[in-house]
Order: C-alpha cells, then structure tokens, then sequence
C-alpha cells in the first residue's frame, strides 16, 4: 500500500472556509466577498474568545533573549506579547545564566530606589500601556548583560485566504467546527442547533489534547494576585 510519507496537514483559511461552509449547509462556490470578509472577522473573534475562556486562554509561548546594555533597565516586549513566564540573566554574557524573581505592581511600586544600580535580581512586567507590555529590571543593570525568557503572545490574526492559521493541529478540528457554527447564526439558522454540540465538543477535546503542557504561574497584573495558566508551546 502507498502513503504520502507526509505528516504535515496545515490547511489555507481557503481550504477550512470551504469545509466549514459545507457543514453549515452552504455552498462553497457561492460564497461572495462578504461572506468571506465575514468568516475572517468570525475566526479572529472567535480565537479572541478561546484565549480568555473558563480563564485557560489558548496562548503561544515563544522563547527570546535581548542583549541589554549597562543603566537599561526596561525593555518592550515582542509584538504580539501578552505576559512573561520566567526570565533569567546572563551578565557579562558569560554563559551562565541566573535566574530572576518576578514581582508585582505593588511591589515595584514599593522599590523607594528605582535607579539602584547593581545585578538585576528582579523583573516587573508592566500593562499600564494596551498591546505592549514593559519589562522592568531590578536593580538596573550595571554591566551588560543577556536577558532570556519565555512569553505568552496572543494567536496571530488572520488576514488573508491564503494564510495558515497561527494554531497547532489539535485545534483545526475546532476551528472548523466553530467557524461553521458562526456562520450558520448568520446564514443558515436551521443548522445551528446541530452544530452548537459539534462546536462545544470540539474545543473541549481540542483542549483536552493540550492538556499535557505544564502549568504555569502568572502574577496579576494589577494587585499581585496570582493566576493558574495553561499556556500551549509552539
């Protein structure tokens, strides 16, 4: 018997388009420049919602290291960043990497001196700014150094028919059948209740699937609260 010997499956939004239109009782061949304007706005409401329901958003972890010069001691985190996981240091790039203590907003607004100088033994990620986290070191840094850490970034939003989706395979089961059923509440009514169900037990196996990834803790951003996350590796 003949196989492909290929592992990879990762479809165009055209080609998931199609088959969630199928499902939700339409024709692919008609579809117009509205309807497909539409289901691009579904997809990325519909992943906004993933990333913040029953608190276990659906994010990426990505790893990155900056090379931070002597008296910085801030940093703006990549594009698409949401929160910090860990962070260590390499001062003077020596190759030996210390790990940092993360703290909260109350505590960084504590530190009396904020421009002490000396090896950073703490980090303070700050929200106060929409869509582009601050990372805060403390004390600032008094040499140069290598900071590397591990984020949380939101899903990439999808633009064109061409893209891919920024997702793992487990969930493209997911977002076929959640696409269909936003575009049933739009277009085919009669379909809808068929596939609430289909919808609703895709994305719980599809989070069951990543269900092996470790936990992580997460500082509130506001108050210092702490928070259970489970964050999905790229």
């Amino acid at each position: 018997m003949a196989t492909s010997g290929s592992f990879t499956f990762d479809p165009t939004f055209a080609s998931i388009l199609d088959e969630a239109a199928e499902r939700a009782g339409m024709d692919p061949a008609a579809l117009t420049h509205k309807h497909i304007s539409s289901a691009k706005n579904s997809m990325n409401y519909m992943f906004n919602e993933w990333q913040i329901a029953d608190g276990d958003p659906l994010y990426r972890i990505e790893a990155t290291s900056v090379a931070v010069t002597a008296g910085d001691n801030d940093h703006t985190m990549p594009a698409g960043a949401y929160d910090v996981l860990d962070m260590m240091i390499d001062i003077d790039n020596s190759g030996s990497d210390q790990p940092l203590t993360r703290i909260s907003r109350q505590e960084w607004l504590n530190i009396s001196n904020k421009v002490l100088v000396g090896d950073p033994s703490k980090f303070y990620v700050d929200h106060s700014t929409l869509n582009t986290p601050v990372i805060y070191l403390w004390p600032v840094p008094e040499a140069a150094l290598t900071i590397k850490y591990d984020y949380m970034r939101y899903i990439e939003t999808l633009g064109a028919m061409s893209e891919t989706l920024d997702i793992q395979r487990p969930w493209l089961e997911a977002c076929v059948c959640g696409l269909a059923l936003r575009l049933a509440e739009k277009y085919n009514m009669d379909r809808v209740a068929y596939l609430q169900g289909k919808a609703a037990n895709s994305y719980q196996i599809a989070r069951r699937a990543g269900s092996g990834n470790s936990r992580v803790i997460i500082q509130g951003k506001s108050f210092g609260r702490s928070r259970t996350r489970r964050g999905v590796s790229v």
